[in-house]
């Protein structure tokens, strides 16, 4: 078979596999771009563009979903939590220190925090329920062979 072909039917099995992308997902990488996009094009300094677009992506995603929190906070427990306030206090000084510092590397390094942190309650929170985390890895494992991973990639086609 030809590679080429092999490559995009490849391509195709993994693509059709993913889910549709909402249009709310999309708004702080297209904020970012947009932002350094703009900044740059005022003559700005790249690493001061990079910082101040982080920012603005990263207060774009918390405002977007400040609203479905409380919602959320509010059905289970009546009311918006004093944790909620503390995580919005975090998140200014977060943003604050990295206007302040005006570096990509320190920008880099908060964001991967953020992210592991939120990775981590992530699997902490699917660990929890046995039965999801048995069945999400069987189903990804499942799926894998069934779309006869090392026939695509080697040419066995069935």
């Amino acid at each position: 078979m030809d590679p080429f072909l092999r490559l995009s039917l490849y391509l195709w099995a993994s693509m059709r596999s993913l889910p549709p992308i909402s249009p709310g997902r999309l708004l702080m990488p297209a904020l970012f771009v947009a932002s350094w996009t703009t900044l740059r094009g005022l003559e700005n300094e790249a690493a001061r563009a990079f910082v101040w677009s982080a920012v603005l992506a990263q207060v774009a995603h918390l405002y977007a979903g400040m609203p479905v929190s409380v919602f959320r906070q509010r059905q289970v427990f009546g009311r918006a939590g004093r944790a909620m306030r503390i995580a919005v206090v975090v998140f200014l000084a977060m943003f604050a220190v990295q206007i302040w510092f005006a570096d990509p590397v320190v920008t880099q390094r908060l964001l991967t925090a953020v992210c592991t942190i939120y990775l981590c309650s992530l699997l902490l929170g699917h660990h929890g329920d046995r039965q999801l985390w048995i069945g999400s890895f069987r189903s990804v494992i499942g799926g894998i062979f069934r779309w006869n991973f090392a026939g695509i990639c080697f040419g066995s086609m069935r």
